[in-house]
């Protein structure tokens, strides 16, 4: 039995890949970019040009060596912002590529209506995955996706 809104639900996965492929690539070039500086880090002639002028006052000071981060150290602090950089585009391209088997899987499943419960399980799970990494746009469509699972899972005749 074909589900109701199985061209729908294929169209929102479609969408959901393409937007996830594109975020995908792009975390992919961040991913690139924070290699290189933390590359250029390890190399001393790059290390000793590295200057910046911090004004503080003594609480900031306090906070960033308790930290571990000495406020006279621009390498240090620049070794930590890059490291910091390289954990959260890390997490984002996790939660993308969840977002994107979501896609993949509604995008196959939508026409089966037996498939329906694993296309909704994909469906929350992704937009779950789209919440912590910021991309609204996937989060929205997926819970839609999701809805349109259940609707047509509920509709279908239990055999």
């Amino acid at each position: 039995m074909q589900a109701s809104h199985a061209g729908l639900i294929r169209g929102l996965s479609i969408t959901t890949v393409v937007i996830s492929l594109l975020c995908i690539l792009l975390l992919g070039a961040l991913l690139a970019f924070i290699g290189l500086a933390g590359a250029m880090m390890d190399n001393p002639d790059a290390r000793s040009q590295l200057t910046y002028e911090l004004v503080l006052n003594p609480d900031e000071i306090q906070t960033l060596e308790s930290l571990g981060i000495p406020a006279d150290d621009p390498a240090i602090l620049a070794e930590w912002i890059i490291q910091t950089l390289g954990v959260v585009a890390d997490v984002l391209m996790v939660a993308h590529i969840v977002a994107l088997v979501a896609g993949v899987m509604a995008m196959r499943n939508s026409a089966d209506v037996a498939k329906l419960g694993s296309v909704f399980g994909w469906g929350i799970a992704g937009a779950v995955a789209s919440l912590i990494g910021s991309n609204y746009v996937i989060m929205v469509l997926l819970i839609i996706v999701a809805v349109f699972a259940y609707m047509d899972c509920k509709a279908a005749p239990q055999a």
